[in-house]
């Protein structure tokens, strides 16, 4: 017999507070820590950006590959409420439509407040924080990269939505020197966000060439290696990677995968030049 649900479901071992910034903006924190004793700089951190969609896959990747006092730190940035339409504020860069482009002022809530905060409540390291954004959280992703490079070690953007101000991205990245010392870049996007997938060919004709006009409007993948094709020649460790048979919404998962791995590689590297010299 099934019984009415008493309480949701959480995810074991994690916290969940809420954090009002100075210009009253509520935002969800989102926190897993692991078992043991933290290293002498604090624990790494990946940080989510649209923490209540990612935080409980992200803390099962983390929990799996690095379990007990080898693990990470996972933390969530999201919200309670009105999620989609906050979420099109706080990352967009500038103005567009209905989107207000609150991202300067989100990243600095950022900096003055929700990390410094997080920072003093938990161990972390904060010379290891990795962000990690899909779509308009990819394309806040950029924004931080642009604007304050070593707020974070390394930085995964998503699919970035790119398209929405794709030349003015580009040029602010043309010849830019971001001085990352030992920082990275991974950058994803999904091979069917710009091509009509199997299940989009089974849909109505009238509603194949409105999907049609969606894909080649948005062209999230050509946008994502002109990028791509400056970033490459940045002075920063940079990896470009197209998901085959994958859109917009499956490619999350992978990226948010290859996301983590890619960060404990790079711990590892970097604990293995340590042990070096």
């Amino acid at each position: 017999m099934i019984t009415a649900a008493q309480e949701e479901f959480c995810v074991p071992g994690t916290q969940v507070q809420s954090f009002r910034t100075q210009s009253g903006n509520e935002y969800q924190l989102l926190v897993a820590l692991p078992d043991g004793t933290p290293p002498h700089s604090g624990w790494p951190t990946p940080y989510l950006l649209d923490g209540q969609d990612y935080f409980a896959s992200a803390v099962q990747i983390v929990r799996r590959s690095y379990p007990g006092d080898q693990g990470r730190v996972v933390a969530g940035l999201g919200y309670r409420t009105d999620a989609l339409l906050r979420r099109a504020d706080d990352y967009m860069p500038t103005p567009q439509g209905n989107e207000k482009g609150l991202a300067t002022d989100f990243l600095r809530a950022l900096q003055q407040e929700i990390l410094p905060a997080l920072d003093s409540q938990f161990p972390l390291d904060p010379g290891r924080r990795v962000m990690f954004g899909h779509s308009y959280g990819g394309l806040f992703r950029l924004h931080t990269l642009l604007q304050d490079p070593e707020l974070f070690w390394g930085y995964a953007a998503s699919s970035p939505s790119l398209w929405r101000s794709p030349e003015v991205i580009k040029e602010a990245l043309l010849g830019r020197s971001f001085g990352l010392q030992g920082g990275w870049v991974r950058h994803t996007v999904g091979e069917l966000e710009q091509t009509m997938s199997p299940a989009d060919l089974r849909l109505p004709h009238e509603h194949q060439e409105v999907r049609r006009e969606h894909l080649a409007e948005r062209r999230m993948v050509e946008y994502s290696r002109d990028v791509a094709a400056v970033l490459t020649q940045a002075d920063l460790k940079y990896q470009f990677h197209v998901y085959q048979n994958q859109n917009h919404y499956s490619s999350a998962i992978f990226a948010l995968r290859d996301a983590i791995e890619a960060m404990n590689e790079q711990l590892f590297r970097s604990q293995r030049m340590k042990e070096n010299t």
